[in-house]
């Protein structure tokens, strides 16, 4: 009895385990599927996130070749067993093999996907549109930090409305990389891309920003940076100066010198208005004196004044980095190019003080020079009609033999300073005639220094008329005799001469009532700046002179109001004009996505309307030497007054740069000056400190002054990257 019952335990125990068994395997085969699924769906998101993690790697290795990179080699740039990457305008798609053998794909975009002429500065991609929000940005090169857009609008393009969660800082690169794995991942292949996924996938999204360590102080984002004094002059008491910034950064103006805003007598100003709301001035002794102006001071709302340190840096931007046309693409010979009033346009292969100097010789004053110039067509359109230049596409200024320069002028030049204006007559004119006053024998140094030929005057008298004789090499003059006198024992050098406007004037009265018979005869255009420095005579120098050009018994009625160069390329390109030396225009300068640079200095009459650079450049102008610039109109003979002026994008100088929209003489005709993007007076080489070179100051005289800092102008001012560079992770993110 025993035996039976130990043996019917056994068979109960072993039903009840048997029941417990395919309880367990009922339980497996009801929930397996779902187990199975998610254990494959988390390798499957690993395998998206390598990918991802792919895409950074991809990407960093490109910006490690070039800071400058942006998906933008539009080719297949890797094929190999295990990576295929193909960039198409700024968008990069990627295949990478998974541990299994199949495929996975990363994407990244750094283009909006907005058409061709958008802010990214990059065409829509030819096949690679990639339809996720998430931006890359490379900030590398640029000054400041960059805003980082959601691609939340239509066809997941990036707007002016777009969200902006977060900035990128200055030199540092933010990578958004999405990948992608799973089954529905079968359909690609190196030939197929970026096809439709019909089946499952997983996706993972990797945010990075990186940073290139150790890149010394971030500069202070600013609207106008001056190594030297910043002086605004307004019209009355009802003008201002507005400063604003079209980014988060504080609305700001740097000065390593004085900054003043007045109006009024210039020998006791009144202090003008300065408005911005939670703005700054930095500028040089700023509590004792340094700024001058009528200004908001309440907290909070209104402006901080602050010491503009010596050593807080500036944008840098040497000339060799300045984005300029290509010598080996399309150029125009150097030289004066004089538009007469009948339409024709001339070219003479002189520097501009040449060609005054030889054009204002009554033996050369109807010589026409080249006409029509040889310029190249496909890049410059002339319109005679109108006395316009449009120029559609980057154009080198071709040095020749003679000289270096790109001048465009008036037959007769053009007024910079109205009559009665203090700068009608340019203050080296002055300092040259002062001094030659105080020692005459500097006059004769002149004639020797400037002059190739003898010189003859003739005079009328009562009883007829006495000659005044000059003979090169002399220091002295010789002429005829008067009742018993040499003429010149009765006129002094310091009696006879007057420097105006780039011209001697050998025009004085040997005795009273004793009259020039051909005044204009008598008048020899000299470089009056070179002659200052040549001589050693400290002059104002920098401020517009007259600009005239007095051609003997030639009349023509062009004035700056007359003439207009228009840069016109097509929407999202460039037309950069280059010279390595000077550039003079006498036209009403205008058109989107142009930029003048200039080895020079850059001066120009009638500059008015809008003259805009576009961000793939930045540049509006660019000077080695001074940046000048007038308005004055003149519609009528004897009528005056002065445009407005609209400039967008970074003007940088390593001179002066002085604006001229308002004088004076013409109290009721003042025009307005707008500027949008950045101001640069650096005074000096950008790769010493601001102002070394006794340069740097910004002097602008208008009615009213309007400064908007944008960093979309700024990526020409690059931070120039270390060679072997490194970069850090400052964050990382998954989802």
């Amino acid at each position: 009895m025993k035996a039976r019952k130990r043996r019917a335990i056994v068979l109960i125990t072993t039903l009840v385990l048997t029941v417990v068994i395919v309880m367990f395997v009922g339980a497996v085969l009801v929930l397996g599927p779902g187990n199975l699924a998610a254990g494959q769906n988390t390798l499957y998101q690993g395998d998206a996130r390598r990918a991802a993690e792919s895409g950074a790697t991809y990407a960093l290795s490109q910006l490690r070749e070039n800071p400058n990179w942006r998906g933008d080699k539009n080719r297949v740039t890797v094929t190999l067993p295990d990576l295929y990457v193909e960039e198409d305008n700024g968008n990069v798609v990627g295949l990478v093999r998974t541990p299994g053998g199949s495929w996975a794909q990363f994407r990244l975009r750094f283009n909006y996907q907005d058409g061709p002429a958008g802010p990214d500065n990059l065409d829509d991609p030819v096949g690679l549109t990639i339809d996720h929000p998430f931006m890359s940005i490379n900030n590398l090169t640029a000054g400041t930090s960059t805003p980082v857009p959601r691609a939340d609008g239509p066809g997941y393009s990036v707007t002016p409305t777009s969200a902006t969660p977060f900035e990128t800082p200055v030199w540092s690169v933010c990578l958004a990389v999405q990948g992608t794995a799973g089954p529905g991942c079968g359909v690609l292949t190196p030939s197929n891309l970026d096809p439709p996924l019909g089946g499952a996938v997983s996706r993972q999204v990797v945010e990075a920003i990186f940073q290139v360590p150790d890149m010394g102080p971030v500069v202070e984002e600013s609207g106008s940076m001056s190594g030297s004094d910043f002086t605004v002059t307004l019209r009355d008491a009802n003008g201002q100066m507005e400063v604003k910034s079209n980014s988060a950064s504080t609305p700001r103006v740097r000065s390593k010198g004085a900054l003043s805003v007045t109006w009024g007598d210039p020998n006791n100003p009144a202090p003008g208005e300065y408005r911005s709301p939670n703005g700054e001035v930095r500028c040089l002794n700023s509590q004792t004196g340094g700024f001058t102006a009528n200004y908001d001071d309440s907290t909070p709302g209104g402006v901080t004044v602050t010491d503009e340190a010596p050593v807080d840096p500036f944008y840098e931007l040497a000339w060799a980095d300045v984005k300029k046309a290509d010598p080996a693409g399309p150029k125009l010979a150097a030289g004066t190019y004089v538009w007469w009033e009948d339409g024709s346009l001339h070219y003479y292969d002189m520097s501009y003080t040449d060609y005054v100097n030889f054009i204002t010789q009554p033996a050369n004053n109807l010589d026409p020079g080249v006409t029509p110039p040889p310029l190249p067509e496909e890049v410059i359109q002339v319109d005679p009609a109108k006395h316009k230049l449009t120029i559609t596409d980057s154009i080198y200024v071709d040095p020749t033999g003679n000289n270096s320069e790109f001048n465009v002028v008036a037959r007769l030049g053009s007024q910079e300073a109205p009559p009665g204006d203090p700068e009608a007559v340019s203050g080296n004119d002055v300092a040259i005639a002062s001094a030659i006053a105080s020692n005459p024998s500097l006059l004769f140094q002149v004639l020797n220094a400037t002059q190739t030929t003898n010189m003859d005057w003739d005079y009328t008298t009562p009883t007829g008329s006495v000659d005044l004789d000059w003979a090169l090499g002399a220091s002295a003059f010789s002429g005829t005799s008067i009742n018993g006198a040499s003429i010149t024992s009765s006129w002094t050098p310091a009696q006879a001469v007057e420097l105006q406007n780039g011209l001697l004037l050998l025009a004085g009265i040997p005795v009273p009532g004793y009259t020039p018979n051909n005044p204009d005869g008598q008048r020899t255009p000299i470089n009056l700046p070179a002659l200052a420095s040549q001589f050693s005579i400290a002059g104002g120098g920098g401020s517009p002179n007259n600009g005239t050009i007095p051609i003997p018994a030639v009349a023509d009625s062009l004035s700056a109001a007359d003439l207009e160069i228009e840069f016109a390329p097509p929407a999202g390109t460039l037309a950069v004009l280059t010279a390595e030396s000077n550039v003079r225009l006498t036209a009403a300068i205008k058109g989107q996505g142009g930029s003048i640079t200039s080895g020079g200095e850059i001066r120009i009459t009638g500059l008015g309307a809008q003259f805009s650079a576009n961000e793939q450049s930045g540049v509006n102008m660019y000077a080695v030497g001074d940046i000048v610039f007038s308005t004055l109109d003149q519609p009528s003979p004897g009528v005056y007054s002065y445009r407005d002026v609209n400039l967008k994008g970074v003007i940088y100088t390593q001179g002066d740069f002085i604006a001229r929209v308002g004088s004076p003489a013409l109290p009721d005709s003042w025009g307005k000056v707008n500027l949008e993007g950045c101001l640069i007076a650096y005074g000096g080489d950008p790769s010493g400190a601001p102002g070394v070179n006794g340069k740097g100051h910004v002097d602008i005289r208008a009615e009213a002054v309007s400064l908007a800092f944008d960093p979309v102008y700024l990526g020409s001012l690059s931070a120039l990257l270390p060679a072997g560079f490194s970069l850090t992770p400052l964050s990382w993110s998954s989802h």
